[in-house]
């Protein structure tokens, strides 16, 4: 490829992928922080009793989301994506198979306030927030089918919507309404969703009437149906498996040591599981690309990006490994100072971590879900014999083992997939493992060797830049990087030539 070629090609990757990245963590970030707030608010304006309700009634309605979910981002975005799903035919496989849990549910809910005879706060509580994850349910198809044509932006802010608007109608509640009613708040937030899922589903109908669908599914509707259930299902068994991994030795701990112990792990379990939070934005900005077929542009972006956030997982999780517990301390003072070991010993994890990530999104747009469920279920019974063995010896530090089992069985799995069937070949795993373990090794040589806060996290950064332009690039994706480089530096200056994707 030439140099004009790269030139053609990175103002496309600048215009789109790297907005649409910014726009997706820009909302998360606003999302997030509205939680945040929604939250703050909730603990402070309602009583201790209402609070308790409230999380058991989400609670609750966390299971019933489970069993409505089922993978349907997953699947939708990369049956849309591919062509393989057409719009009608989605509306009819997502709906038909989850209408036996909604009346199961109703079912369920109906017979606890008969039998249990719950106070009626406490019932209209569960039941609204139920109500709540049907509307759900309806934004998060739409939003699928958004993400696979090219409209991740506007599917962002739909997903946006429901954190700000909970908060927007907290606060308002608050200046009008005194005192609080937790039933009205749940009921407002339900209005809110109808409005949302309205909103949506017109968008999607005005789109689709303008988007020409050039690849007809050869499927029949049953056909399709089947094959969404069968893979929504593995994906909704991955994310129950998941949820072990990550809770049952929180439960050991509990169990085996003592709630200093347990307030400790989870506090370095949260560091661990925020790092990975932040970095999966990538990855599902990412996937509807994957789930599309390549050319040498969407080659381009996806090694850079894939590349990019490979490097800034092990980057950032050894930074928070070596100065996460100067953080802790100047926030708490020594209130969490028995966490430094487990944040010292856990975090380098979160790095591989990111490799799980990385090769999850690309077997999941692949149709390789059958697969990465084998390699959960064989790794998460290892590490959950790992915990019953360490955790009652070891405490804390023995989840920390189970996790560190975890990753290693993951990562050693998955590339060897990856590898088998080409989608990454050996020198290039060979490559990763080589970055992987000279930054460990500095990072070591930064623990053993004190230096500055600031001077060590400018080495780690240094290192992580050079080595990953170095060893995750190859020749032409350099070139691409720099000729991308070169255009950013042309555009904010003024000067050089004028590029056109």
């Amino acid at each position: 490829m030439t140099t004009s070629e790269h030139m053609n090609l990175s103002p496309g990757i600048r215009e789109n992928f790297l907005r649409i990245l910014g726009h997706a963590y820009l909302v998360t970030c606003i999302g997030r922080a509205a939680d945040l707030l929604f939250f703050l608010a909730l603990f402070t304006w309602f009583s201790t009793e209402e609070v308790s309700i409230y999380s058991l009634a989400f609670a609750a309605a966390a299971l019933f989301n489970s069993l409505l979910d089922l993978g349907l981002g997953q699947t939708l975005v990369r049956g849309f994506g591919q062509g393989t799903v057409r719009l009608p035919q989605a509306v009819r496989a997502i709906l038909l198979p989850r209408t036996p849990v909604i009346l199961i549910g109703v079912v369920l809910l109906i017979s606890w306030k008969i039998w249990d005879a719950p106070p009626a706060d406490t019932f209209w509580t569960v039941a609204l927030a139920g109500a709540i994850q049907l509307f759900l349910v309806v934004e998060w198809f739409c939003q699928a089918w958004l993400k696979a044509h090219h409209r991740q932006p506007l599917a962002n802010t739909f997903a946006s919507i429901d954190s700000v608007g909970r908060l927007l109608i907290l606060l308002v509640l608050h200046h009008v309404s005194q005192p609080l009613v937790l039933t009205q708040l749940l009921f407002s937030i339900i209005i809110m969703h109808i409005g949302l899922a309205l909103l949506s589903c017109g968008t999607i109908a005005n789109l689709h009437g303008q988007t020409h669908e050039s690849t007809q599914s050869s499927l029949s509707s049953n056909a399709v149906m089947r094959q969404l259930f069968k893979s929504g299902l593995m994906f909704g068994l991955i994310g129950i498996i998941t949820v072990v991994q990550n809770r049952v030795d929180w439960i050991l701990v509990s169990a085996f040591s003592t709630a200093n112990d347990v307030a400790n792990y989870a506090l370095a379990n949260k560091i661990y599981e925020l790092l990975l939070m932040g970095l999966g934005v990538t990855m599902l900005t990412l996937y509807p690309r994957l789930c599309r077929q390549w050319d040498r542009r969407t080659e381009t972006v996806v090694n850079l990006t894939v590349a990019g956030l490979f490097a800034a997982g092990v980057v950032c999780s050894l930074v928070a490994a070596l100065y996460g517990p100067d953080v802790l301390r100047w926030l708490w003072q020594d209130k969490y100072v028995s966490a430094t070991p487990l944040i010292r010993w856990l975090m380098p994890f979160a790095g591989l971590a990111t490799a799980i990530m990385i090769l999850y999104y690309q077997m999941a747009a692949r149709g390789m879900e059958a697969t990465m469920l084998r390699i959960s279920l064989f790794a998460t019974g290892i590490q959950l014999i790992v915990n019953f063995l360490a955790i009652p010896r070891f405490g804390a530090m023995g989840a920390v083992a189970g996790m560190a089992t975890l990753v290693l069985l993951n990562v050693a799995f998955y590339v060897t997939v990856v590898n088998r069937i080409g989608l990454i070949d050996r020198a290039l795993i060979q490559q990763m493992a080589w970055f992987i373990l000279c930054l460990w090794g500095l990072a070591w040589s930064l623990w053993l060797i004190p230096v500055p806060v600031v001077i060590g996290i400018a080495i780690l950064l240094g290192a992580g830049t050079f080595l990953g332009y170095g060893l995750l690039l190859t020749p032409e994706d350099r070139s691409s990087l720099q000729a991308l480089v070169l255009s950013m530096t042309s555009r904010h200056s003024g000067v050089g030539p004028e590029v056109h994707p």
